[in-house]
């Protein structure tokens, strides 16, 4: 009997363990769709005609999507800070990944490859190696990473090596306790042709980004200031009915709506049929439009399932035998239900 009782209490001190470890890895960088990190500073460049030039910038990163591919973790980002390496007047933020597994994150620069990207994770695998590598968790001073396996160089070049560690408050940046004190990293990744320092916080993020070209000039010095929480990406966003990739009217149905392990990664059974509606997240995706209301989403978890009247609107023809791609207008007459 005190066998059972210590096996029990063992099963529920690792689940805690667990939920803790989870916990802590999805706080080291707070990647939850709507966050968003505004920087101010200054960029240099060279110009064809005029020389070097310099301007002050603001610039935003935010995250516009949460999603899984299989074992990774994956958020839409929109505005890095490594867009204005090679700043240009009236550069534009551009669409990155960030992925982690293993507590190992990366940086993937999206190329035409979304759809592979989300919904493929040999594919993601294949571009999250060494290279794209930038961030591990935990963090110490003097750690180096993302270097090839062979590489034997003893100069700290070619890899980010975490240069320093030091207890920081951060009294300018709006969003933040200024009076709370939190460790902060400084890492260095440096080559021949030019130099990247970042400055990370765990729980907040970047809160420093240099990069230095050292020929042609071209040179970034941003700091964070200001972080905010929460989901302000879809507020003004179209409805899925004026989405102009439709290929047909909106309809309602009784269905479940849950989540699924692959993509898309929100699905709805119309109930009383055999078949399947995936909310588009690659081909159908369009910024500006919302292909379901984050309202809905926010209310499912891997044990629970939404059954309601949806009002959807399809992407493609029903086939027999294929999931249908679907936006969500609307949901009713909402139940949530423990599910699996």
């Amino acid at each position: 009997m005190h066998i059972i009782i210590y096996a029990i209490m063992g099963i529920a001190i690792l689940s805690h363990a667990s939920r803790v470890a989870a916990q802590q890895i999805r706080d080291f960088f707070p990647l939850s769709e709507g966050n968003y990190w505004i920087y101010s500073g200054k960029v240099k460049w060279t110009e064809s005609v005029g020389g070097i030039r310099e301007t002050p910038i603001t610039w935003k990163m935010q995250v516009t999507r949460r999603l899984k591919n299989g074992t990774y973790e994956v958020a839409l980002i929109k505005g890095h800070p490594k867009d204005l390496c090679w700043y240009e007047p009236g550069q534009r933020p551009t669409d990155y990944l960030i992925v982690w597994k293993a507590q190992n994150y990366y940086l993937i620069y999206i190329d035409k490859d979304l759809d592979r990207l989300i919904g493929d994770e040999s594919y993601l695998s294949g571009r999250a190696d060494f290279d794209s590598l930038f961030l591990v968790d935990p963090l110490k001073q003097g750690l180096e990473f993302g270097m090839e396996i062979d590489d034997k160089r003893s100069d700290h070049m070619y890899r980010w090596l975490v240069n320093n560690e030091e207890m920081t408050r951060l009294p300018k940046v709006r969003g933040i306790d200024e009076q709370k004190a939190m460790k902060k990293y400084t890492l260095a990744y440096r080559t021949n042709p030019d130099h990247q320092i970042v400055d990370f916080v765990p729980s907040v993020g970047i809160t420093r980004f240099i990069y230095v070209h050292h020929g042609t000039v071209s040179e970034v010095d941003v700091r964070l200031i200001e972080f905010g929480k929460g989901t302000p990406v879809e507020k003004s966003k179209k409805s899925c009915r004026e989405h102009p990739m439709l290929s047909g009217s909106c309809f309602k149905i009784r269905g479940r709506m849950s989540l699924s392990n692959g993509t898309p990664s929100v699905r709805i059974w119309p109930v009383g049929t055999n078949r399947i509606l995936g909310v588009s997240e690659g081909r159908f995706y369009l910024e500006d439009y919302a292909n379901v209301p984050g309202e809905l989403v926010r209310q499912l978890s891997w044990e629970t399932a939404m059954y309601a009247d949806f009002t959807v609107c399809p992407f493609n023809d029903d086939e027999p035998g294929v999931m249908r791609l679907i936006c969500v207008e609307s949901a009713e007459n909402i139940s949530i239900r423990k599910w699996k």
